[in-house]
């Protein structure tokens, strides 16, 4: 497994906090399981847009299910909506991150790479 697909799965257990907690208890190892097995299919492939596909789904369910659970405590509407915003722009980050590493080495060199003068 890849370190992205390390670090996607870490992100998306977090998440998985922000679900009502019957459902994350039922339901929350299945779900990280199969968002990581979705995830490493995607890397596996290479196509960047599986990638973004899957990232784009758990974070649907986000705001179609997790949030909309959490609405009606309050106490818990503001940091929600602050951590998934996170987690897009993470998420964002992370996508254009394993698309720089796919750019083969001489195209855009300069532009992704800093150098230092000595």
């Amino acid at each position: 497994m890849t370190h992205f697909v390390q670090f996607s799965t870490a992100i998306y257990r977090a998440v998985l906090v922000l679900y009502p907690f019957d459902l994350r208890c039922q339901y929350g190892e299945e779900m990280a399981a199969v968002f990581t097995e979705d995830l490493a299919d995607a890397c596996e492939n290479g196509r960047m847009g599986d990638v973004i596909g899957v990232w784009w789904s758990a974070a649907s369910e986000v705001l179609r299910i997790a949030l909309p659970g959490r609405i009606a405590n309050q106490a818990l509407v503001a940091p929600a909506v602050s951590l998934a915003l996170h987690l897009a722009a993470i998420g964002s980050v992370l996508a254009l991150a394993s698309f720089a590493e796919s750019i083969p080495h001489g195209v855009l060199h300069g532009l992704i790479t800093l150098r230092m003068k000595g």
